[in-house]
This record gives structure tokens, sequence and C-alpha cells, in this order.
């Protein structure tokens, strides 16, 4: 819920400051941006699963395959729209990520 809610925010911050500023912020949404990939990784290996290998396979393949259509998509909208529209925009849609968190199981009942 965090790094759902703080990565979109320090998304519009980058687009509102300018000069030296700048780097602080970039390690900050760099290590909030990345921070979930563990988390997630951690979730699929909590599965009861036989197949624990084919399931971590398929993550990292949607994975890789959304992140690089998504990069793609990123570049086409900034040759279009401007990149300051667009990171604006990808930080209002990386906000939708806070409604999945619901989703997510909680503490196993023992």
């Amino acid at each position: 819920m965090i790094i759902g809610l703080v990565s979109p925010v320090l998304m519009f911050i980058f687009n509102y400051i300018h000069g030296f500023r700048t780097l602080p912020l970039l390690i900050l949404m760099g290590f909030f941006l990345i921070a979930s990939t563990p988390i997630l990784l951690a979730l699929i290996n909590e599965l009861k699963t036989e197949r624990l290998a084919f399931v971590n396979s398929v993550y990292m393949t949607i994975n890789f395959t959304t992140s690089s259509i998504m990069l793609l998509l990123v570049g086409i909208s900034s040759d279009i729209f401007g990149i300051n529209i667009t990171y604006k925009a990808s930080a209002f849609v990386g906000l939708i990520a806070v409604v999945f968190v619901f989703f997510l199981p909680g503490k196993p009942k023992r």
C-alpha cells in the first residue's frame, strides 16, 4: 500500500522540481518503484503449489512482457503528447495499483 501511494506522489513531485534537487528524488523514486518486485516474488513463493518454479516463471514472463510493452507505449505517448503530460498520466495510472492491494491475500488464519 505504501509503495502504491508513495511512487505516484514522487512522480508528481518530480515534474515540478528542477536542478540538483532532482537527484535525491530520483534515488528515492528508484527505491520505491523497484521495491514492489521482491515483495511480489515473496508472495508468489508463498503459494502452496507443487510447481513453484513454473508459477515463478509465469510471473517473470508477465512482468517482463508488460514492462516492455509499457515502455514502448510511454515512448509513443511522449512523442505524441510530450514527456511532461505522459509522466503525469503515468503517475495517475500508478495510483490504480492501490485498488489491487485490497485483493492480495491476508495473513493465514491459524
